[in-house]
């Protein structure tokens, strides 16, 4: 195990666990407990960031990318090499790729980078020929912005946006869309980040009727759906008759569990702002 800083505040924690690492697909994530003791009580999800493998010694792992805002992520900051801690995973449904992907939007705010990577480089792995991709990244200064140097590596389109203006478009990074959308047209949008960013990006996918995929937060307690802490609204499939949207009467929705049917959804399914259209 290793625990390395990456900025004020952010870090990334890398895991020796073969058992998750062969099973793990961009977008799932782990429950992990990394302190002894009652305090805090329950563990936190965090999403893979990514895997990897040391060929000369056959070992594989995971990233987990975080950043330090409370009592949990401050005891995981003092992790050292060879501390163990109390992990599940895979969890959770992570990103689709359709067949014969030609080009791609990865957008994220904040710490919702954090499956982005992983996901970059499965679809450039798996798809042929290679697709275009652009990486859509917001924070609020220079320093909230991880891992662009990786995408670039990977030959991804990068544009940034901070809303002090130290790095790229000053402003929201969902301010950027309108401009770059009708421009480039991509297939799909991946979107993970702040739910009110990610409300936004499917409004904008759906007026240019464009597939998008979110990755949902939710605090969770038990990870594998028993606990109905982290359910969410989505639209009903197939209404039942007589529950047919209409213009008057409300959405017919049901309760999924973020942890379980999620937390990667598709954006026009979910209901936001508790029902709010």
């Amino acid at each position: 195990m290793d625990n390395i800083q990456l900025g004020p505040n952010y870090f990334c924690l890398r895991l020796l666990c073969p058992e998750i690492a062969p099973a793990y697909q961009p977008g799932q994530f782990v429950m992990l407990r990394a302190w002894a003791g009652y305090d805090p009580l329950l563990p936190r999800p965090f999403a893979i960031h990514q895997t990897w493998q040391r060929q000369d010694q056959e070992q594989q792992g995971i990233d987990i990318l975080y950043q330090v805002v409370g009592r949990g992520t401050r005891l995981m900051a003092g992790l050292k090499p060879g501390d163990q801690i109390y992990l599940v995973g895979p969890l959770g449904k992570g990103f689709i790729i359709p067949e014969g992907l030609q080009s791609a939007f990865l957008v994220g705010g904040g710490m919702g980078i954090a499956p982005l990577l992983a996901l970059a480089h499965k679809i450039i792995r798996d798809s042929r020929p290679s697709p275009k991709l652009s990486l859509l990244l917001g924070g609020k200064g220079k320093e909230d912005l991880l891992r662009v140097k990786e995408f670039i590596e990977l030959k991804v389109s990068v544009h940034l946006a901070t809303e002090d203006g130290s790095v790229g478009h000053k402003g929201l990074v969902t301010e950027m869309l309108p401009t770059i959308i009708p421009r480039q047209r991509p297939q799909v949008i991946y979107a993970s980040g702040p739910e009110a960013m990610l409300k936004k990006i499917a409004h904008e996918a759906s007026y240019y009727e464009i597939p998008c995929q979110v990755s949902l937060e939710r605090l969770m307690a038990c990870g594998i759906g028993a606990c109905l802490s982290c359910v969410t609204k989505t639209r009903l499939a197939q209404p039942p008759e007589g529950l047919s949207p209409d213009g008057v009467s409300p959405t017919p929705f049901q309760y999924q569990r973020v942890c379980l049917d999620g937390p990667v959804f598709e954006a026009q399914e979910v209901i936001w702002n508790n029902g709010a259209e």
